[in-house]
């Protein structure tokens, strides 16, 4: 079925990348059904629930079958509980901690507060536009808030410069130096898998990933990985795609940090 009428483009439609997903929670059908085609008309998927019991449901799935939404979206006067105690408990599940959550408020003013993925950000519902452009700042702001995690680990690392000992001054160079070969590998493997479906694949080059990371102290990747290994758990692996760019961003600041703690240690000696 074709969308709407002069319908905005899908954002990123040239590098296909993925679309949001979001789910919302509102009580009245008219406005529910209304947000949602036109968040979906915007190339997002959304998922859409009317009460907190049934927003708690799906937020609970998610968790147990390692699906991510992007957003969540939760009316003022939400059946069932309010939202901020919701968002509080929403929190609290494993990998939710930085899930944005947005609380739809009547009005029109636009929020001039800094968006926090932590905290629940009230937006005024009207205009239409203005609520869209506002969760995009907050989706955004989740995305830089999960690459602002230390490059680098630097206690683990210490930890591999002392399994080497001062008698084997290769063996930390070869480690780090397998780590780059093996991460650069391993991100073309996730992208094929996920292009693929394939979450089985997906899965194992995660895990390996995450470890072999861990190994050095490579954190950012490790977090990375181990994100698309809980999404592997999912037939809907594809909604990992926007990931791959990233991931390899953080594989290469890993590579480079790595190389900068090395360069340091032979300079000391």
């Amino acid at each position: 079925m074709s969308g709407p009428q002069n319908a905005p483009p899908r954002p990123d439609a040239a590098q296909n990348a993925p679309p949001i997903h979001a789910l919302c929670a509102h009580p009245d059908a008219e406005f529910g059904g209304t947000l949602r085609r036109e968040l979906v008309a915007r190339g997002w998927r959304v998922e859409w629930v009317t009460d907190a019991a049934a927003a708690w449901d799906a937020l609970e799935r998610a968790t147990h079958f390692g699906h991510a939404y992007d957003l969540c979206l939760l009316d003022a006067r939400l059946p069932g509980g309010g939202p901020e105690e919701l968002a509080e408990r929403v929190h609290g599940l494993p990998g939710m901690a930085s899930l944005p959550i947005a609380i739809l408020t009547p009005g029109t003013a636009e929020s001039s507060e800094e968006p926090r993925p932590d905290t629940p950000w009230r937006v005024c519902m009207a205009p239409f536009d203005a609520l869209f452009k506002q969760l995009l700042r907050l989706v955004a702001r989740a995305g830089e808030r999960a690459t602002s995690a230390p490059v680098l680990d630097l206690e683990a690392f210490e930890a591999l410069v002392e399994l080497g000992g001062s008698e084997d001054p290769g063996f930390v160079l070869g480690v780090v130096e397998q780590f780059g070969e093996d991460a650069a590998m391993l991100a073309g493997s996730i992208a094929a898998a996920i292009e693929a479906g394939d979450s089985v694949w997906l899965g194992r080059c995660a895990e390996t990933l995450e470890s072999t990371s861990a190994n050095v102290g490579a954190r950012r990747v490790a977090a990375a990985a181990a994100r698309l290994r809980a999404r592997s758990a999912t037939s809907r692996c594809a909604g990992a795609l926007r990931d791959v760019e990233q991931l390899r961003r953080d594989i290469a600041a890993a590579r480079a940090e790595l190389g900068k703690q090395l360069e340091a240690r032979r300079a000391a000696v």
